[in-house]
């Protein structure tokens, strides 16, 4: 079969989507990115926070759930929790009369104690003390949840020699870690308006979808990736770093990552500085300091950590190992007829006159193969 009918045959199973077309429904308007990966006329994110690690054959993309808003919504439970506590204390005052001694005279006249009881003392500060407790147990089963998530979070491979797609996903019925494997230009990619938060916490007004469908004991089942971005220009932004390593590779030693950034302070600080639209020169000391002790850094740690957990569930797969591999030269695949067409012509058209993949339109429309 003749390459570009091979390549039309995947399309049609794809739902018709196509690369440039722009589509609503249930009043969610999506700009479509793939199928058909083609070129966006985008810079590519400088630093793409999506891509977990990046070497000369494949990059993970996706898969992390932590996020620095955690540490601020335990440190509000904390808080709750000693506020009720510290009312408690001023409501009953002194719990010291609880202490109950029993007292004999001896035969000098001198008062003896016999036994000190303390239950009464215990049980009063144990509740003084519940609502902090309380949500103690709140935030460690938070933290043992977000663990159990972490642990079964799982990143998309995507290799460049093979232009294929292991979409790895957990398994409830299984149990397990299941890896489903898709052509390159058959994977769909979609950039939709939706709030959401960045890992630093700060407001997103975009999502990057990325996925496919598999077959399960239940029949197809969806799976992807979606990773929150400032707006829709920043998500085309990460695509075209995922794309452009499909198509172009590394080209400095300085992309290769064996893991993704750790997260600080001072990222935390500057998203929040791009979102608002304020200069960085608005954290003074105090508001550092307040943003360190309100919840931000213990999120910060909470994040790093959950990211550790996250790294360690790697996929034990022979399969998948092996699919990993690099290939020789002679057995890397190449791009398709239709997307290498595809992209001489918007280069030649619509990318020359300053257009990129937001204003071009439905390509399928305009250039038929």
């Amino acid at each position: 079969m003749d390459d570009s009918h091979q390549w039309m045959r995947i399309m049609n199973q794809a739902l018709s989507y196509f690369a440039g077309q722009k589509v609503e429904g249930n009043g969610v308007k999506k700009l479509i990115l793939s199928p058909l990966p083609i070129a966006t006329n985008f810079k590519k994110a400088h630093s793409a926070r999506s891509i977990l690690k990046r070497n000369y054959t494949y990059i993970d993309v996706g898969g992390r759930v932590a996020n620095v808003s955690l540490g601020l919504t335990l440190s509000a439970y904390l808080a709750f929790g000693l506020i009720l506590s510290l009312l408690i204390y001023a409501f009953v005052g002194d719990f010291t009369p609880q202490i109950k001694e029993h007292v004999v005279r001896d035969i000098y006249g001198v008062d003896v104690v016999l036994k000190t009881e303390y239950a009464g003392f215990i049980m009063s500060m144990l509740m003084m003390f519940l609502p902090l407790i309380f949500m103690l147990m709140i935030c460690l089963s938070s933290i043992i949840r977000e663990m159990k998530l972490a642990k079964r979070s799982t990143a998309f491979r995507f290799h460049r020699q093979r232009r294929e797609v292991a979409m790895c996903q957990w398994d409830e019925d299984l149990l397990k870690v299941v890896v489903t494997y898709q052509p390159w230009e058959a994977m769909f990619a979609w950039v939709e308006d939706k709030n959401a938060r960045l890992a630093t916490a700060a407001p997103a007004k975009s999502v990057l979808v990325i996925g496919g469908t598999r077959e399960s004991m239940v029949g197809s089942q969806w799976v992807c990736q979606t990773i929150p971005a400032l707006d829709k220009e920043s998500a085309v932004m990460e695509w075209e770093a995922i794309r452009s390593f499909m198509e172009d590779g590394v080209r400095e030693d300085s992309e290769l990552t064996d893991h993704p950034p750790k997260m600080t302070m001072q990222r935390v600080m500057e998203d929040y500085c791009i979102t608002s639209k304020q200069p960085m020169t608005i954290f003074t000391q105090k508001k550092r300091l307040w943003w360190a002790i309100s919840g931000r850094r213990l999120g910060v740690l909470l994040y790093n950590f959950m990211m550790r957990v996250e790294r360690q569930q790697d996929v034990v797969d022979p399969t998948f190992e092996a699919w990993s591999l690099p290939l020789s030269d002679c057995d890397s695949q190449q791009p398709s007829a239709a997307l290498k067409k595809y992209n001489m012509w918007l280069k030649r058209n619509e990318y020359a006159k300053g257009l990129n993949i937001q204003t071009i339109g439905d390509v399928k429309d305009k250039y038929s193969l």
